[in-house]
């Protein structure tokens, strides 16, 4: 979103007339500078340069416009924290879940009943490999394993799985063949960028949100979305009630109050809010 300062002003000192020409001159130019700046490219989550949104009523949404809400790697800590705040408001989410845990061994991941649960509230279920280790570094006989193992996991639950999500967002052709050799429709990764029209969905960017960065960047992205016609993909990870940081010294997670916030201006500004799913059948109906 850009907004457009005053370029020029007149003075009326001792000013009586301008010529015709001048005035359609002058006209043409503002019309043109009005026009001119319509889309910028987000290169990383912390470096964002659009401009701060949140003032002005949004412009009439076009139709493309989605944002889907997406969370990695199914943390009891998501259940237990973003889910209420996401029922409450009516949106539906794509989570993406590592499937080793769904036996319930790890009290940190969500179980097999709490994965069904989620399924039939309305959130998409997607696979996440069933170990969650770097898929560029193993045999092709191992991804295979991981990829098709995860899905019948999820598919036992009763549960179709048709996106999926790269572990670390790491791929590699041969990965990226295997994916699609699964059955998988989509493969998300994590370098930061919006998916583009017609663009290859088994190399789907999207912008990883933590408290690293701040929540106003987040909601002045979605507000640029809506107002041009773009498909918007958030990551999130962990879900707490206060910052914590991880082993690095970075924040993996956002609270739960810049959760709130984000889904207050989904909400406020009538924003469509789809899983994966939904949006890339969206996306098809659109190219036909």
């Amino acid at each position: 979103m850009k907004y457009i300062s005053p370029l020029f002003s007149i003075s009326h000192k001792k000013v009586k007339f301008f010529s015709v020409a001048t005035i359609i001159f002058c006209g043409v130019f503002i019309v043109y500078s009005i026009s001119s700046g319509l889309e910028k490219t987000v290169a990383t989550s912390t470096k964002m340069t659009v401009k701060p949104a949140l003032a002005s009523k949004p412009k009439k949404p076009k139709p493309f416009h989605m944002v889907s809400l997406t969370f990695d790697d199914g943390t009891e800590e998501v259940y237990q924290n973003a889910i209420p705040i996401l029922n409450a408001a009516h949106l539906k989410s794509t989570q993406y879940i590592i499937t080793n845990y769904l036996d319930g061994h790890d009290p940190n991941f969500m179980d097999a009943s709490q994965v069904q649960t989620l399924y039939h509230q309305g959130h998409e279920i997607a696979s996440h490999t069933q170990s969650h280790q770097d898929l560029t570094s193993m045999s092709m006989e191992r991804v295979d394993t991981e990829l098709q193992g995860s899905k019948k996991d999820l598919e036992n639950l009763g549960i179709p799985v048709v996106d999926f999500a790269y572990p670390g967002g790491l791929y590699n052709q041969p990965v990226e063949a295997a994916v699609q050799r699964a059955g998988y429709e989509s493969g998300r990764k994590l370098e930061n960028g919006l998916p583009l029209k017609g663009g290859n969905p088994m190399e789907m960017p999207a912008i990883i949100v933590t408290s690293d960065i701040p929540v106003t960047k987040i909601l002045d992205l979605c507000v640029w979305a809506q107002n041009n016609g773009r498909w918007l993909v958030l990551v999130f990870h962990r879900v707490t009630p206060a910052p914590e940081l991880d082993l690095t010294g970075k924040h993996l997670s956002i609270t739960t109050g810049e959760l709130k916030s984000i889904v207050n201006l989904l909400i406020s500004h009538k924003m469509n809010v789809v899983t994966i799913q939904q949006g890339l059948a969206t996306e098809s109906k659109l190219l036909q």
